[in-house]
């Protein structure tokens, strides 16, 4: 997919689009509380994850941030932050 620099996602659409990606069987309000092991994503899950969004919204996620011990909250903040300072 294209990324278009004037599309900046909402935490929700964001939040939407990684529940879809990573198939999480599970609802996005509680998702965003449960950590990444909590979430059950093994590390090439989030390496694919890594690579969907940075391909999606031109990105260098570093891996440190996909730590098992981050909320999914936790991260898709720094991913929207990162996406708002590439976008300005």
């Amino acid at each position: 997919m294209t990324r278009n620099p004037h599309s900046i996602p909402s935490f929700d659409g964001l939040l939407h689009f990684v529940v879809d990606s990573c198939r999480l069987n599970i609802n996005s309000d509680e998702a965003v509380n449960k950590t990444l092991t909590g979430l059950s994503l093994d590390s090439l899950e989030l390496i694919n994850l890594a690579i969907e969004l940075e391909d999606r919204y031109g990105l260098e996620l570093d891996l440190n941030d996909l730590s098992s011990d981050s909320t999914l909250g936790e991260l898709l903040e720094k991913i929207l932050a990162q996406i708002n300072q590439i976008n300005r």
